[in-house]
């Protein structure tokens, strides 16, 4: 019994963490957010607000592990060997996955190519390309973190669930919200969770994420998780009543297939990898 409340407080405790470390990183970016559209000073605003929305997350959380923890940095998957070739193994993923999704969407008429967006612009794309390798601030706080939390060591499937729930939730307030939208955010934060624990590479998952955001809003100029870049180098029309419309290509039925499909090669690899532990 006592285990068991020891637990279920270890629980509530990292649970709790998390969502501090949520709040402070969303409430710094929206800090960013509101200095840079306070002065309007076009695409170098841009550049500085990807700086603050992106860099400055990511050092709270790096400063909490090591001075409010006293953990090393490494621990959060940090692996400084061939981090290069680790981040271009989730960015093949990314694009993997992404692709998919894409062709799919437009196999059924979920979206329609329609050609280069008259929106695009090529500084705007560099500096989200050059800082995309640093947006890890989710998977800082939801991979790194977390699943490397005494509470989640000692219970890797049980930290699964409850990260991705929380990950879900916390996109409730976006614009044009859906359950199956956040149905497959939930599952496509079980998915890189399973791989964070297949590599323990922080690199790999930030790539996929990364990808997977840069590639359907800045490439394909669809919605993000409700969010719509304004500069993008393609333009698709999206089907009228299409789940597709207002939240991007995770609000479709695609995804939740797609993502289930690598959910369950990702499974039977962890549990390959048990066996051969054994």
């Amino acid at each position: 019994m006592a285990m068991i409340e020891k637990g279920v407080n270890n629980l509530w405790r990292t649970l709790i963490e998390l969502l501090g470390l949520v709040f402070v990183t969303n409430f710094a970016r929206s800090l960013g957010s509101y200095l840079c559209e306070y002065f309007q000073y076009g695409d170098i605003v841009k550049f500085f607000q990807l700086f603050l929305n992106n860099i400055f997350p990511v050092l709270i959380v790096l400063m909490y592990v090591r001075y409010g923890e006293k953990r090393t940095i490494s621990s959060l998957g940090f692996t400084p060997k061939n981090w290069i070739k680790s981040y271009l193994q989730g960015a093949l993923i990314g694009v993997l996955l992404i692709a998919g999704v894409a062709v799919l969407s437009i196999l059924f008429g979920e979206i329609e190519f329609v050609g280069l967006s008259k929106s695009y612009s090529l500084v705007a794309l560099v500096a989200t390309s050059l800082l995309s390798i640093v947006n890890v601030r989710e998977e800082l706080i939801f991979r790194g973190w977390f699943l490397t939390t005494p509470y989640s060591v000692d219970n890797p499937a049980k930290a699964i669930v409850w990260s991705s729930i929380v990950f879900g939730l916390i996109h409730c307030g976006n614009p044009n919200v859906t359950a199956l939208s956040i149905v497959n955010l939930i599952l496509f934060s079980v998915l890189l969770s399973e791989i964070f624990l297949i590599c323990k590479n922080i690199w790999v998952v930030a790539a996929i994420h990364t990808v997977w955001n840069f590639l359907q809003g800045k490439i394909l100029g669809l919605p993000v998780s409700g969010s719509k870049s304004n500069t993008r180098l393609l333009d698709f029309n999206i089907a009228p009543n299409s789940l597709t419309d207002g939240f991007g290509l995770e609000g479709n039925v695609f995804t939740l297939i797609i993502l289930v499909v690598a959910i369950a090669i990702a499974t039977r690899k962890i549990v390959y990898l048990r066996k051969v532990n054994l």
